[in-house]
């Protein structure tokens, strides 16, 4: 039987509809070594993020919304400043030619969040009373003093991973995330069968992080230099930190306040929510937000790292960053309404039957955020460009144009409408719109850079 003619040539309807369909752009990536680094972090970070889904309707059977609001206030809270606890050098780590000067900046990226910790530890030692007040949180669960070895590890973890990443150890990476899921969800459900309430899910989290800083550091000590890329010059270790610093200056400079902007609009609703509509508010937030990133990252995470460190190779040798940006950018608008179209339609019934009923409400926001996460997950994998094109200056500008709108628009919500779900619609629009330019502006700068 002889085929169509619109099935014949390589210029026919056949390819079209192939490309058009992002097919073409899975079979290049199949064949690169770009697809089976993001498979090894992608079966890991699937086994890891499984953990937490699985485990959560036994979770939210033995912690209350009002236990959830809490954890989420402390995640907030270290998350905002763990995230810029190192200076933002650990982006830096992956861009030296050298791997002698990478592992300078590593040096560096550890020491830092070090000095942040003890900062962190005499800030809360003196405002505790104040701090508590301001959030609403009890006074008699002991989060507060969990704040700076917090800190402390979140920035280590992220040093060590970048350095991972640099390496190729994408199986260190992998077990990392796979190891502290486990731990952590392990000890929640232990610390929950003797109803230690929110302490319980404070402990397993850091239970878990402990781990995973456990698996990055056999990764370091399995990775060693040779001699002749020893991270200590003649000038003196810290001559070299000194240098470090200097030439990327740029990372803590703009990436710290860019960082901080990006981070607080993602987590400080948790603690607006917490102060405007009251705890168990924030608790169903929480959920919802988790219900909805766990899944979604298992794949966006594992593209993004390693289109940081592809991406960061190509610029460095050929000054080309359009290429693997537009095969990326195919993979991604094909996934994004794939996942959020069937999940906004079934996100309510499906909480109330997964999580229990209480937790009906969550989904209702799962439904509300989809067009959130829908325009996010395609643009901040991508945004890694301005990182490799030094483009400090333009993300601090969109992260700080990403706080504001996500801080008035909650606030603006809440005076229109005052109810949690009215402030959530205005917060998952104006979101989305300051996602939609980031994408745009990284698509013009990726292209940009090709020769």
């Amino acid at each position: 039987m002889r085929k169509p003619t619109w099935m014949k040539g390589r210029g026919g309807a056949r390819t079209l509809l192939l490309k058009l369909l992002g097919i073409t752009a899975l079979t290049e990536l199949k064949q690169s070594a770009f697809f089976r680094h993001t498979v090894t972090l992608m079966s890991g970070t699937m086994i890891a993020q499984a953990i937490p889904l699985l485990t959560a309707p036994i979770l939210t059977r033995q912690y209350t919304p009002r236990d959830f609001g809490i954890f989420a206030i402390f995640g907030a809270v270290t998350t905002i400043v763990g995230t810029v606890a190192n200076g933002r050098y650990e982006m830096a780590i992956l861009l030296p030619k050298e791997h002698r000067e990478g592992r300078t900046v590593l040096i560096l990226s550890l020491i830092v969040p070090l000095l942040v910790g003890l900062l962190a530890a005499l800030l809360c030692t003196i405002f505790t009373p104040w701090v508590v007040g301001l959030l609403g949180v009890p006074a008699s669960t002991p989060w507060v003093w969990w704040i700076p070895p917090t800190i402390c590890m979140l920035g280590w973890n992220q040093a060590l991973s970048a350095w991972a990443n640099r390496r190729l150890r994408y199986h260190f990476m992998a077990w990392s995330r796979i190891l502290q899921a486990i731990s952590t969800a392990g000890v929640k459900i232990l610390l929950g069968c003797i109803s230690a309430g929110a302490v319980g899910l404070l402990g397993g989290y850091l239970c878990g992080l402990t781990l995973s800083l456990g698996v990055l550091t056999i990764a370091l000590l399995r990775s060693p230099l040779p001699p002749s890329e020893l991270p200590v010059p003649e000038g003196g270790g810290w001559s070299a930190l000194l240098t470090a610093a200097k030439r990327y200056k740029n990372f803590p400079l703009y990436m710290i306040p860019g960082s901080f902007m990006n981070v607080a609009a993602g987590q400080l609703p948790n603690i607006l929510i917490g102060h405007l509509f009251g705890l168990s508010s924030a608790g169903f937030y929480a959920l919802a937000q988790r219900a909805i990133t766990l899944p979604v990252s298992v794949l966006t995470n594992s593209i993004s790292e390693v289109f940081r460190q592809k991406a960061s190779a190509d610029y460095a040798a050929t000054g080309n960053l359009g290429t693997i940006y537009r095969r990326v950018l195919r993979l991604l608008l094909l996934i994004s309404p794939l996942v959020f179209l069937p999940l906004a339609l079934v996100a309510q019934p499906l909480f109330g039957l997964v999580f229990g009923e209480v937790w009906r409400p969550a989904g209702e926001l799962v439904t509300i955020l989809c067009i959130v996460f829908a325009v996010q997950v395609v643009a901040s994998p991508l945004s890694t460009t301005f990182i490799v094109l030094e483009r400090q200056r333009f993300n601090l500008a969109w992260q700080t144009g990403l706080f504001a709108v996500s801080v008035s628009s909650i606030y603006f919500g809440w005076f229109v409408a005052p109810t949690f779900q009215g402030a959530m619609v205005y917060y998952a629009i104006g979101s989305a719109a300051m996602y939609l330019v980031n994408l745009v502006y990284s698509r013009a700068m990726a292209c940009a850079s090709t020769p």
